[in-house]
Formats: C-alpha cells, sequence, structure tokens
C-alpha cells in the first residue's frame, strides 16, 4: 500500500501550482523508491488588486488567487522494484491534495468578481 503523507501531497499541489493550471499528469516518487502517476484538473481564476478594483489608492497590485476547482486521481502507482499495482492499493485522498494546493495558491475569499450581468428586458 502506498500512503500520502502531508508532505507528499504539499510536494504535489506545488508541482501543480508550478504547471499551467488546466489538466495534468504528474509522475510523484515518494522516498521507499515507489511512484505514481496522478492525473487530474486544476484550474483558478485570478485577479490583480488594482486602484480600479478596490478603490483609488487601495490597490496594491498584488495578484489574488481565488475559486479553485480540482479533480485528481492515481492513474498508475509503481512499487518500489517497478512493478505496477493497483490505484486503488494507495491511500490517495483527493479533499487533501485540494487543501493542500488551496494552500499553496494562498486561495482567497472573493471580495470582488467583475461580472457582466444579463438582465431580462422583457420583465
Amino acid at each position: 500500500m502506498i500512503e500520502f503523507s502531508d508532505y507528499d501531497y504539499s510536494e504535489i499541489a506545488g508541482m501543480i501550482a508550478d504547471s499551467l493550471h488546466d489538466t495534468f499528469a504528474i509522475d510523484y516518487d515518494f522516498e521507499d523508491g515507489s511512484s505514481v502517476t496522478i492525473k487530474g484538473c486544476a484550474t483558478w481564476d485570478s485577479y490583480q488588486e488594482t486602484d480600479a478594483v478596490c478603490g483609488y489608492g487601495n490597490g496594491t497590485g498584488a495578484w489574488v488567487n481565488y475559486d479553485l476547482c480540482l479533480t485528481a486521481e492515481v492513474d498508475f502507482a509503481y512499487d518500489a522494484e517497478g512493478k505496477i499495482m493497483q490505484s486503488k492499493d494507495t491511500d490517495f485522498d483527493c479533499d487533501k491534495l485540494y487543501d493542500a494546493l488551496h494552500d499553496e495558491l494562498d486561495i482567497l475569499p472573493m471580495r470582488y468578481v467583475p461580472r457582466n450581468v444579463l438582465r431580462d428586458i422583457n420583465l
């Protein structure tokens, strides 16, 4: 059984955050020589805190990440000898990876979302 630690989730989250967000396939090696390939999709949005968004004099210029969506699963797993294992022979938890990626990206609750408001003119 391949067991994921908080450290493993943090490392994998860093690999996802460093790549272009969208679909991914990440190969991750454990200290004991076993490895997994995790595939999925990660998306998030960003905006820059400018004076136009935050009010004159309040814009920091910082980029803010929000609205994280993640799906992920173990596609392949290999033991320390390189023999293929069943994906179910891991304790992978997508929710723990989501939490680690949420922390890695410093996802904030939304204070402002630019939107186009569609109104029904036939009211």
